[in-house]
């Protein structure tokens, strides 16, 4: 018993986090991050305690950075092959050295997140894109510093895939390439949810790989030898 009922204690807590995250996402995405209160997600997620976020992440910066967090790890999810294959990235017209298949490696797990967790990837999409356009607020260096961690592993294989160098080049081009591909998945028309809307979903998956190309013609094109 005296062991057991931490152990619920914790799961319940952790549920409770859950939900709030989820929910945080949902409403930051629709309303802006400075326009959502901690007692308005409370609310949403349909916690009696007026105090429960707040309780859970002290402020809306925590509270924020934690919705980030979730996005960042589902990112970091491996996306398996069958998802994949909805998202062609092997058009590769304007390729050199492997630089298309490094770039749809980061960027496939970001273009498949509204097809991987449609409860809430479409919401994240939008969020990250708030996020990286200037509405992170105090926590902005925070963010940044986990995405250019991210982001250093894919320069470092294009450095070693095609010999291109002036690492500060890439990350700037990187950046761009990130910046560029949330602005169109966030854009108003692929925010809906795409379960159970072909056509949009059709439209959406032949945005990307397209997208995709034109990123890779940036880092192969001319005076990246």
């Amino acid at each position: 018993m005296s062991e057991a009922a931490p152990r619920g204690q914790a799961e319940r807590a952790e549920e409770t986090r859950d939900l709030l995250v989820r929910t945080a996402i949902r409403l930051f995405a629709e309303k802006g991050v400075n326009g959502v209160s901690l007692r308005a997600v409370g609310e949403a997620a349909g916690q009696k305690n007026t105090a429960a976020v707040h309780y859970h992440f002290g402020d809306r910066d925590r509270l924020l950075m934690a919705a980030v967090d979730r996005i960042l790890a589902a990112l970091a999810e491996p996306v398996d092959a069958g998802t994949a294959s909805l998202v062609r990235v092997d058009r590769a017209f304007c390729d050199r050295s492997g630089i298309h298949a490094v770039l749809a490696a980061l960027f496939l797990p970001m273009v498949t997140l509204p097809l991987r967790h449609p409860a809430w990837g479409s919401d994240a999409v939008k969020l990250l894109s708030r996020v990286v356009t200037g509405e992170a607020g105090q926590i902005a260096q925070e963010f940044s510093e986990k995405v250019n961690l991210h982001n250093d592993r894919i320069i470092d294989e294009l450095s070693a895939r095609s010999g291109l160098t002036g690492r500060d080049h890439l990350a700037a081009r990187l950046d761009f390439a990130f910046v560029s591909i949330l602005a169109v998945l966030a854009s108003a028309e692929f925010l809906r949810p795409l379960v159970g809307e072909t056509e949009l979903r059709q439209r959406y998956l032949a945005e990307v790989p397209q997208l995709l190309d034109f990123v890779a013609c940036g880092f192969g094109g001319q005076g990246y030898a």
